[in-house]
């Protein structure tokens, strides 16, 4: 009705920990009581809009973004197009090293690995059980995330910067929902 189309949208990871630390439904003691009515933390999506052409014959924008094929090469483009990106085949740390890290350097130190690796979900339920053991896995928020490997899916907005967040901290009546700031800046 206002001249716009939808052609796409983003996924953004959410931090399942952060999640049911809001929702209480998707807790490890609920998953241990009765494992039938556990769910999974839910993706929040960004909407792709883009406002027609007075010209809808050929499609193209009365403001077109063009670029050069000697820099954007068809090579990059076809990679750009899928949205996956391999792996370049480095390894997970092993249990023992995460283990021996400060607990406010392991997230951003098994972030950057698991970005340049393939995933092992043993490796990574080894390593989460080896930290829980020496009390250094969060029960407020989620320490081993395995990062997008797409620039299509946000995995870096942080649930707990919200327009809640600020209100409360204000004395205000919250937002019905909560409204994460990091999705309205970008």
């Amino acid at each position: 009705a206002h001249g716009f189309a939808f052609i796409g949208q983003i996924t953004i990871e959410t931090d399942v920990v952060r999640e049911n630390n809001q929702t209480y439904r998707l807790g490890w003691s609920e998953q241990c009581k009765d494992g039938s009515k556990m769910g999974v933390g839910s993706p929040e999506y960004l909407l792709l809009f883009r406002k027609l052409p007075s010209d809808t014959s050929n499609a193209y924008a009365d403001e077109p973004v063009t670029k050069s094929k000697d820099e954007y090469t068809r090579g990059q483009w076809q990679i750009d197009a899928r949205a996956k990106w391999n792996s370049s085949g480095n390894r997970l740390l092993s249990s023992s090293e995460i283990a021996a890290w400060p607990v406010d350097k392991i997230a951003k130190v098994f972030t950057q690995r698991a970005k340049d690796s393939v995933y092992n979900y043993a490796a990574h339920v080894e390593v989460a059980n080896q930290m829980d053991e020496a009390t250094k896995l969060p029960a407020s928020f989620e320490s081993l995330k395995i990062p997008a490997r797409s620039e299509n899916v946000w995995d870096d907005v942080v649930r707990m910067r919200t327009l809640n967040t600020r209100q409360s901290q204000s004395r205000e009546n919250q937002h019905i929902c909560p409204f994460q700031l990091d999705i309205v800046e970008r």
